[in-house]
C-alpha cells in the first residue's frame, strides 16, 4: 500500500483506500509493538455507505415521527387546557341549566354594563329581581320536568330580549336582569313583554306567574357594591302588601319599604320581653245567640300596651309575627291566659261561656303540640270543654292527614273545634265533613256582599247554602263581622246560629265582658 493510495485521513488511523481498479475502501491501520508490522482493517466504502444512509434515514423518519407525535402531543395539550379552561369559566360565569350569566358573572361585569351607557347618554338604570311566583304549584302539578321546563322557558326568552338594553342573569333561585330605560313606563313594557313571551310552553294547560322587585339608580348614584341593589329588590319582591299570587305583578322599591323591614325587626325583636313585661293584654269580643239575643261566648283577641304606653291596632303587628312564624308565641300566651280567666270565672261562680282562642298555621308544623298542650292544661281539666280552638281553613291545606290526627287528638281531649274565616280563598266544602268541628264560622266577606233588600240574590242564597250544608253535618254556623241589624235579622232568617261583630259589641277589656257576663241582659236591637 503506498502512500500515494491513502488519499485522506477521516479521523485517527482510519482512512479512504483507492487502489487502482478497486472501489473505495475505508481503512484503519493498527501500528503493532513488533518493528516495521501493522494491522490493516479494509472495508468497502460503498458498504457502509448504505448502512449510514439506511441508519440515517431511518433516524430522520424516527425524528419526523417524534416530531409529529409531539406536535400532536403539544395541540391535545393545548385543545385539553383550553376546553377545561372554557369548562372552568362556564361553570364559574354562567348557570349550568339556563346557560345565562351567573351572579358571578354580573358582580364582576356590572360596571362595564353601566359605563357603557355613557355613550348612550343614559343617566337611569333598573335592575329587577324576577321569580316564577306559582312555581310550587306548578311542581307540585307536573313534576320536576315540566316545571323545569318552565324555567327554560324564562331563560330562553330572557336570552332572546338580550341587548344593550336589557341584560339577563340567574341567581340561585331568581332572574335577574340590568334594564336601561328613561323611565319606570319603559321598565314596565319590557318585563310585561318578558312576562308574555315565557308563561306558557307546549300541551300545557296552566301557565306560570311572576312577580318582579325593581331598583332604579342613576349613574351618579351607582353603588360599588350589587348586593345592596339585590337587597332593595328582594325587599320589593317580597313586599307583603302584595299579595295577589293570582296575575303578574312588578313591585318598584321605595324607601318606606327598607324602613318597615326595620320596624317588623324590632318588632320581632321586642316580642318576647313585651310577653314578660306584661305589655300584651286578652281582649274579648262577644258572641252573640242570634234567636235568642243572648250572650253566648266570646272570642280572644290580643293587644299590645306598646312599652306600657300606647295601644298598637293588632294590623301593625299580627302580620309580622304570622309572616316570621312568632305568632306562636301569641297564641301560646293567648291561651294560657284564657285558661286561668276561666278557672277564675269557676272560682268566683260566673257563668262559664265558651272562649274561641286562635291556632295559627305555625302551631300544627310543632311536632310536640299535643304534648306541650297537654302539658299547659294540667290542673285544668275542668273547663277545656269551654275553650274553642279555632284554626284557619288554610291550616288544613297543607299536610292534611296530620292536621286530622291533630284535631281529633283535640276533640278527644275535650276542646271544641272551630274553623275560622271559611271563604277567604281556600275554602272547600269537603273540609266540613273531613274534620271534626264544631263551628264553622263564615268570614266577614259574606256579610259584606250580603243584600238585605233581595233577599233571593246569588250572594244570599250562597250564605244560605252553606249554612244548610252545615245543619245537615250537624256542625254550628257562626258569622263574623255583623255591623246593622239588617245583616242580623236575614241571617237569623237564613238559619246562622251564633254572630259575633261591632253591631253587638267591640272586642272588650276582661273587665269589661265580665261585667257584660255578670249582667246577663239580653240584648236590645237599635237601629
Amino acid at each position: 500500500i503506498s502512500q500515494r493510495q491513502i488519499q485522506n485521513q477521516v479521523i485517527d488511523n482510519l482512512y479512504v483506500f483507492q487502489g487502482n481498479g478497486l472501489p473505495a475502501h475505508y481503512m484503519s491501520i493498527i501500528r503493532l509493538p513488533y518493528d516495521g508490522w501493522s494491522f490493516v482493517y479494509m472495508l468497502p466504502a460503498s458498504e457502509l455507505d448504505t448502512k449510514i444512509r439506511a441508519i440515517m434515514t431511518m433516524f430522520g423518519f424516527l425524528t419526523i415521527g417524534t416530531l409529529v407525535i409531539l406536535t400532536i402531543l403539544l395541540v391535545y395539550y393545548e385543545y385539553t387546557v383550553e376546553t377545561n379552561r372554557k369548562k372552568m369559566y362556564n361553570l364559574a360565569y354562567y348557570d349550568e341549566f339556563t346557560g345565562l350569566p351567573n351572579r358571578v358573572n354580573l358582580r364582576n361585569n356590572y360596571k362595564e354594563v353601566y359605563e357603557s351607557t355613557y355613550h348612550d347618554h343614559i343617566d337611569k338604570y333598573y335592575f329587577a329581581t324576577v321569580i316564577i311566583s306559582n312555581f310550587h304549584m306548578l311542581h307540585n302539578l307536573y313534576g320536576t320536568e315540566i316545571s323545569n321546563r318552565f324555567e327554560l322557558k324564562l331563560a330562553s326568552s330572557m336570552k332572546q330580549m338580550e341587548s344593550r338594553l336589557f341584560t339577563p342573569y340567574k341567581g340561585n333561585n331568581s332572574y335577574y336582569a340590568i334594564i336601561k330605560a328613561d323611565n319606570r313606563g319603559e321598565v314596565e313594557i319590557a318585563l310585561r313583554k318578558l312576562f308574555a313571551s315565557a308563561q306558557s310552553i307546549d300541551n300545557i294547560e296552566y301557565r306560570s306567574l311572576f312577580k318582579a322587585g325593581v331598583c332604579s339608580f342613576t349613574s351618579s348614584s351607582m353603588p360599588h357594591n350589587i348586593d345592596d341593589i339585590m337587597d332593595k329588590c328582594s325587599i320589593a319582591l317580597y313586599d307583603h302588601k302584595d299579595e295577589n299570587v293570582n296575575r303578574n305583578s312588578i313591585v318598584f322599591f321605595v324607601p318606606a319599604m327598607q324602613e318597615e323591614i326595620i320596624r317588623q325587626n324590632n318588632l320581632e325583636k321586642e316580642l318576647i320581653p313585651a310577653i314578660y313585661n306584661g305589655e300584651f293584654l286578652v281582649y274579648l269580643q262577644p258572641k252573640y245567640d242570634l234567636n235568642s239575643n243572648r250572650l253566648s261566648g266570646a272570642e280572644a283577641l290580643i293587644r299590645w300596651n306598646y312599652k306600657l304606653q300606647r295601644l298598637l291596632p293588632p294590623g301593625q303587628f299580627i302580620p309580622v309575627f304570622e309572616k316570621n312564624g312568632s305568632i306562636a308565641h301569641i297564641d301560646n300566651f293567648i291561651f294560657v291566659s284564657i285558661l286561668d280567666l276561666l278557672k277564675r270565672w269557676k272560682e268566683q261562680g260566673y257563668r262559664l261561656v265558651p272562649i274561641s282562642v286562635n291556632f295559627s298555621q305555625v302551631q300544627f308544623r310543632n311536632p310536640n303540640l299535643l304534648r306541650d298542650l297537654k302539658h299547659r292544661i294540667r290542673g285544668y281539666e275542668d273547663i277545656i270543654r269551654y275553650i274553642d280552638i279555632e284554626i284557619t281553613e288554610s291550616a288544613t291545606i297543607d299536610s292534611q292527614e296530620t292536621v286530622l290526627e291533630i284535631l281529633n287528638e283535640l276533640k278527644e281531649i275535650g276542646f271544641k273545634l272551630s274553623m275560622d274565616d271559611f271563604g277567604t280563598g281556600y275554602s272547600c266544602l269537603s273540609n266540613i265533613s273531613l274534620y271534626p268541628f264544631d263551628t264553622i264560622k263564615l268570614d266577614k266577606s259574606f256579610v259584606d256582599k250580603i243584600d238585605v233588600n233581595f233577599k233571593s240574590s246569588p250572594d244570599v242564597m250562597l250564605v244560605s247554602d252553606v249554612i244548610q250544608i252545615t245543619k245537615h253535618f250537624g256542625i254550628h254556623s257562626l258569622v263574623e263581622g255583623v255591623e246593622n241589624l239588617d245583616q242580623k235579622n236575614i241571617l237569623r232568617d237564613l238559619g246562622c246560629e251564633y254572630c259575633q261583630g261591632y253591631y253587638y259589641s267591640a272586642p272588650l277589656p276582661v273587665a269589661e265582658f265580665e261585667r257584660l257576663l255578670c249582667e246577663d241582659k239580653i240584648f236590645e236591637d237599635w237601629r
